[in-house]
């Protein structure tokens, strides 16, 4: 009750307010759902003091299904289309209605950018929703009519966002009803009503809404709007005020008015034309620009702009005068003045010329339709009267294709001009002179009126040479029946023979040609700037059950703008190699596979790899030594205690000690160095478990094979061997070592030339590339800070490897639930295999299955002995969707490498690389040099521009400038791009940062003019003082032993001596929050 009360109170508020503004403003009463309340509401207006008192007496009475019912009002509406007197002049209310923000746009194009005038405005408190209330004269009542335009955006109630102008039978809520979602409207601060008067509607709002051209009222409301006059009245309110008469005589040009509607030429100051009223051969009507004043020298009629306008609203003259419904194509003579046919008219001249033959041929008939719907679809009852024509017609068919026609078919006015010019039609321009005429009549020109055309002006409405020439090639004819179309088409044209339409036709395949070879580089070079300058912060992903650590990892990284978080992956093998054996997976067809995995970081000498290598086997080595040292210590134990056991006498010593009292540890290697069989072999034999493989140039890897056999053996199958976890051997003249179940992973380096070297044509026969994964780092400038805090991570990886060393064994499963996002993956990666041209790429995807299976193995292994839990026999559904995430990234950087594998300034498809490098050199040149020269490139001696001259550079140059990637200077004696213009070529996200790429997920993007950058006394841009030790991100919610493990140290020498420490690296005015984003990028990545 309370509220109902209160509610009342603030509508009789709201309706005093309206009475106070002096406008008796029609209303309705409306419920708590924006509804109005009662049966024909729209002819049943209310006034404000009617609304007070039914508030006042519990409600308002009205008529629903011929009952008189009394409802509670929710607020109140105003009808819009109803009379209003303001001042003493009756005007007509509407209400334009903003429907979402993307209908702002449509107001700035209709209104020229300026917008809707100060008026009464109010909304619901919803974004991008808005009323305005705008008065409309009288004498528009029966010319307008409510109009919708709906935009291509949808709201956030998913429904279409539009651009409503509002009049009869409509109603708009006003201030203060109840919104049911916002949960009252309210007025625009300071376009309340009484605050400001309501305005006229500006003449673009009214010219919208209009149903009627045929009287002055209508046709004037284009030049007012055009030449900014606002609408008046006179003080009757029943016309427009003659002060708008005047200001539109003095700034209208009459020329271009009539221009609009007849076709016009010049004789001496003045232009001709023909008249609208009456058929003549020759052209009667004069037009005056500087008395602005037209006359038929024939009928009479004359005047002014007025006069001409009213000349459109007559009846007789529909037929061969109207207002075009499509923008006009401008036609330029030799002195500078315009004229106008729009592509109707074309298209109605073309029609007019087609055999009857044509209506009778479905195909024919069909592209006849198609033609008409791509220039407008008006031209509907043109094409059905054509159709009459023939004995096949049936009504109603032609509208029912026309409304099946989509846009952007590929048949168009150029298709319909074709086939009228072979069935005979003459252009009313030929004669090598190009007259105006007004579509009906093809005249030609007098001699007297040749002098002033141009005779290669063209009409741009008229489809060009070109644009025929392209719709025949369009086609795909046989030669032959191209050269005959060829022809043809020459014969419409007396300035050209079929030889030279030939030539322009080669000319045009070339030039299409090249359109499509620019346009498959552009592609391809996009593509490779995407996947070399994303940065993937991988934590979250690795870490997924243990937010914390991911959060450790992530303050690492910003500390230490060196490292490159994507190469933390490394964690995956690294973990393997421990874990070896014990761990094993297994998937209905798919098998049984263990955790083995191999892995490469690819980068440049200071990229970051040694850092990030380090941190990851250092606390290996330490384990390593850790468990060497206690199985010494453990065997001396041991060996002692059998020497007192052998001193004792026989009859009163206790049992013989046995080594497993003893010694539970192993001193066999966890990691090693060694890459030949033989050495493999040896180490697995001496830990079944099985190890890691590791060394900071794998190369060795390569050229360690066959290394004791003269180079010929089996060893890519060995290695192979290995990574399906298959048997191995070691035979030897004087003994045979084996093992019957291998789990070797192996974790390193590669330099980006030497790895493209090694995998040569990128065939990969045997498919051992593919069982290895890649991870490409960033190429960045980063400035060190040496005498900043640290963050040592050491013990969180010992622990970790640790617990996985002592770990029992187990057999891990996917239930159903997790094999439907597995088989999902299974059958996605089988399409791409099947797709796929190339076999080194195939062995890529039919391997990308089982390496899901292990990625996610060793994830749900991870997190589980982060957590100090068991290791569980169902892998969660995240663990597989993160392994999918993962393994499409690792396909990724295979892409980046085989697209280099394939660089070659001789193949088409091997230029990518080649101009990704032109862009990579001109970012280590930004700021040192303003423009990059075919010389300087050469300099730089990249491999790929091996035997190329400054020629072939200057072609690539011409080809990333035709791209839109760069601009072309003029240098020298020769051309050199703009360094600034190559590197705003290239994407925002794919641009090298100050410190660190520009699109990385832990820094705020690529807009750093909040970052301060170092300058020489090491202080920020601005004047920070950037010495100050960075603290943990108040995200980090560590436990005590990680908070250890993590936390900053201001004197690094006291750290464990066998920790690796991260001095702080670039700038870092990043805040906390920044370092939680993470970037979709991989979520549809290959997807």
């Amino acid at each position: 009750m309370v509220a109902t009360n209160n509610l009342n109170n603030r509508l009789i508020a709201g309706l005093q307010q309206i009475i106070a503004s002096g406008i008796d403003l029609p209303l309705v009463p409306i419920g708590t759902h924006k509804q109005p309340l009662g049966d024909n509401w729209q002819n049943r207006p209310y006034k404000a003091a009617q609304l007070i008192e039914a508030l006042q007496n519990g409600g308002v009475e009205v008529p629903i299904k011929g009952e008189i019912k009394k409802l509670q009002l929710g607020g109140f509406g105003v009808i819009t289309g109803l009379p209003v007197t303001v001042e003493g002049i009756s005007y007509y209310l509407m209400a334009l209605d903003q429907d979402g923000e993307s209908a702002i746009a449509i107001i700035d194009q209709l209104g020229n950018g300026k917008g809707v005038p100060p008026t009464v405005a109010f909304t619901s408190g919803r974004p991008g929703r808005c009323q305005y209330l705008f008065l409309v004269p009288s004498f528009y009542k029966d010319l307008i009519r409510t109009k919708k335009l709906k935009t291509a955006q949808t709201g956030d109630d998913d429904k279409p966002e539009q651009l409503e102008f509002r009049f009869a039978n409509m109603q708009s809520v006003l201030p203060p009803s109840i919104h049911p979602v916002t949960g009252v409207y309210h007025w625009i601060e300071g376009a309340a009503l009484g605050e400001v008067p309501i305005a006229i509607a500006p003449p673009w709002v009214i010219s919208q809404m209009l149903i009627n051209m045929s009287r002055l009222e209508g046709q004037i409301l284009p030049l007012l709007h055009k030449y900014d006059i606002p609408l008046k009245v006179d003080s009757t309110g029943t016309k427009i005020d003659g002060s708008i008469i005047e200001r539109l005589h003095k700034k209208v040009d009459l020329l271009s008015v009539i221009g609009e509607y007849i076709p016009l030429y010049e004789r001496g100051k003045n232009y001709v034309g023909h008249c609208p009223v009456h058929e003549s051969k020759a052209p009667n009507l004069m037009v005056y620009p500087d008395k602005k004043m037209f006359t038929c020298h024939d009928c009479g009629i004359g005047g002014n702009i007025f006069n001409f306008l009213q000349l459109l609203g007559k009846s007789q003259l529909k037929e061969t005068i109207t207002p075009q419904s499509t923008p006009q194509k401008r036609l330029t003579n030799n002195n500078g003045h315009h004229n106008f046919w729009s592509n109707v008219d074309w298209a109605l001249s073309y029609l007019n010329a087609l055999s009857p033959f044509r209506a009778d041929d479905y195909d024919d008939w069909l592209t006849v339709g198609m033609a008409l719907h791509s220039v407008d679809d008006s031209l509907l009852k043109e094409w059905d009267n054509w159709s009459r024509s023939s004995s096949k017609y049936k009504p109603g068919e032609c509208e029912k294709k026309w409304k099946s026609f989509s846009s952007g078919g590929g048949v168009s006015l150029g298709t319909l001009a074709h086939l009228a010019k072979s069935d005979g039609w003459r252009s009313p321009f030929e004669n090598n002179h190009r007259v105006y005429s007004n579509g009906s009549k093809n005249i030609a020109p007098s001699s007297s009126e040749r002098n002033f055309v141009d005779e290669h002006t063209v009409n741009q409405g008229e489809p060009t040479l070109a644009q025929l020439i392209e719709e025949i090639l369009a086609q795909n004819f046989d030669d032959a029946t191209q050269d005959l179309a060829l022809v043809e088409l020459a014969k419409s044209y007396d300035n050209y023979n079929p030889s030279e339409i030939r030539a322009i036709a080669n000319k045009l395949i070339d030039a299409r040609h090249e359109q499509d070879y620019l346009s498959e580089r552009k592609a391809e070079l996009e593509q490779l700037e995407e996947h070399e300058s994303f940065e993937y912060l991988p934590f979250d992903d690795i870490f997924y059950d243990c937010p914390d650590v991911a959060s450790a990892f992530k303050y690492a990284c910003q500390v230490n703008k060196k490292i490159q978080p994507q190469y933390f992956l490394g964690i995956l093998p690294v973990t393997a190699g421990v874990i070896g054996v014990k761990g094993e997976v297994m998937a209905p067809v798919l098998g049984k596979v263990k955790g083995t995995l191999n892995l490469a970081i690819v980068g440049e000498s200071g990229e970051g790899k040694s850092i990030v290598s380090k941190i990851l086997i250092s606390p290996l080595y330490r384990l390593q030594k850790e468990m060497m040292e206690q199985h010494k210590k453990q065997k001396s134990e041991y060996e002692e205690a059998l020497n007192n056991w052998n001193r004792q006498h026989r009859d009163y010593r206790p049992a013989k000690p046995t080594e497993s009292d003893y010694i539970t540890t192993t001193d066999a290697l966890l990691v090693i160095s060694e890459y030949s069989r033989e050495g493999i072999v040896a180490n697995h034999v001496d830990n079944p478990n099985g190890f890691l493989i590791y060394q900071e140039e794998m190369v060795s890897l390569q050229r360690a094979q066959n290394m004791y056999r003269q180079g010929k053996g089996d060893d890519r199958q060995f290695l192979n061997n290995l990574y399906d976890n298959g048997p191995i051997s070691r035979a030897l003249k004087s003994e045979r070592r084996e093992v019957s179940q291998s789990a070797v992973s192996t974790f390193g380096g590669y330099q980006p030339d030497i790895i493209l070297g090694q995998m040569g044509d990128l065939s990969d026969p045997d498919g051992q590339w593919a069982r290895c994964n890649f991870v490409f780092g960033i190429e960045k400038k980063v400035h060190t800070r040496l005498n900043q805090p640290s963050v040592c991570l050491d013990d969180l990886f010992y622990n970790l490897y640790k617990k996985a060393l002592f770990a029992p064994s187990i057999q891990c499963r996917f239930d159903s639930e997790r094999l439907k996002y597995l088989e999902k993956f299974v059958n996605e990666m089988e399409d791409a295999r099947w797709s796929c041209l190339e076999s080194g790429m195939r062995a890529v995807y039919s391997k990308a299955s089982g390496e899901v299976m292990r990625i996610a193995l060793l994830l749900h292994w991870i997190n589980c002995l982060l957590k100090g839990v068991p290791v569980a026999p169902i892998i969660p559904a995240i663990a597989v969707l993160k392994a999918i995430k993962i393994k499409k990234f690792f396909i990724s950087q295979i892409a980046i490498i085989r697209t280099w594998g394939k660089s070659s300034p001789r193949s088409e498809e091997g230029l990518a690389p080649l101009y990704r490098t032109i862009q990579k050199i001109a970012a280590r040149l930004e700021g040192i040099e303003e423009v990059l020269t075919t010389r300087r490139v050469l300099a730089a001696r990249v491999p790929i521009f091996k035997g190329l001259k400054a020629k072939d550079i200057e072609k690539l140059f011409k080809d990333l400038a035709a791209m839109g990637k760069a601009t072309l200077v003029k240098w020298k004696r020769g051309i050199a791009l703009s360094i600034k213009s190559l590197l705003d070529g290239m994407d925002k996200s794919t641009k090298p940062g100050r410190n660190g790429n520009g699109g990385s997920p832990i820094d705020k993007g690529s807009d750093d003019r909040d970052r301060p950058s170092f300058t020489k006394d090491g202080r920020g841009q601005r004047g920070e003082d950037t010495s100050e030790y960075i603290k943990p991100p108040a995200s980090c919610r560590l436990p005590p032993e990680l908070n250890e493990i993590v936390a900053p140290i201001k004197n690094s020498s006291s750290s464990n001596t066998s920790s690796v420490v991260l001095p702080i690296w670039g700038s870092f005015a990043q805040t906390a929050e920044t370092l939680l984003i993470e970037k979709n990028w991989l979520q549809t990545a290959y997807s």
